[in-house]
């Protein structure tokens, strides 16, 4: 999501790491939400909170992304 304030304190967000630096105050983050957390659900609670976004895409791991992470990305070389 793109940013004026770091989201690491909003409901769900497990994991929030910036990407590049901020442009005119605002700034891209990465984050990761907790499981069951619908991103709607956030989207909604920043609207209804104030809390200002520029840009909130989504992005759901495919089943490659979900294997490199639970065997590590070592072993996807291993045939």
């Amino acid at each position: 999501l793109t940013a004026k304030a770091d989201p690491r304190g909003l409901p769900g967000v497990t994991a929030a790491v910036a990407i590049g630096a901020p442009q005119d105050g605002w700034r891209q983050w990465d984050i990761t939400l907790a499981p069951g957390t619908a991103p709607g659900d956030l989207l909604q609670y920043c609207t209804e909170q104030g809390f200002a976004l520029r840009g909130f895409h989504t992005h759901t791991p495919s089943l490659h992304d979900v294997f490199l992470h639970l065997v590590g990305a070592d072993r996807e070389s291993v045939r």
